[in-house]
């Protein structure tokens, strides 16, 4: 028992000066990209203010607010095919240059024939992907679906 409180004790007070230095930073919940769910694990934090930063290339990424629990592109325009695209943290280009994430080159280059959705979130695998897509497709009804798998390893 003693050996346990001596490990545990020390975990706790890191763990509470963590959460005390957050605070008086000003990083709240509203702060963090994906929160807690119970469904699957975690999903995109709706209340995210969003961000700029520059990622590792020097690039400047600007994080806009989230559109729910996934969606991060919604169509800029009604007709035209509906294109969705899944996938886990590469869909979810948080390292990526603004505008410049693989389904956003798409919209541009063809050139408004395709509406495009985009909805991903980093670690998911694709069971988690499937429920999303399955969460997904009624509201957007999409005639594709590119869906971007990775291997895990």
């Amino acid at each position: 028992l003693q050996i346990a409180a001596a490990l545990v004790l020390p975990l706790l007070v890191v763990e509470a000066g963590l959460r005390t230095y957050d605070g008086l930073r000003g990083r709240t919940a509203a702060a963090s990209e994906s929160r807690d769910d119970e469904k699957l694990g975690w999903v995109l934090n709706s209340a995210f203010r969003g961000s700029r930063k520059r990622n590792r290339c020097g690039e400047e990424v600007i994080r806009a607010p989230h559109d729910g629990r996934f969606l991060l592109r919604a169509a800029s325009r009604a007709g035209g095919v509906r294109v969705l695209f899944i996938g886990d943290s590469y869909t979810q280009a948080h390292e990526v240059s603004s505008g410049k994430a693989y389904y956003d080159v798409f919209a541009e280059r063809t050139q408004g024939v395709f509406a495009v959705w985009a909805a991903g979130v980093g670690g998911y695998g694709n069971v988690q992907e499937f429920m999303m897509l399955e969460e997904l497709f009624e509201r957007i009804k999409p005639d594709i679906v590119v869906w971007q798998l990775a291997g895990k390893t």
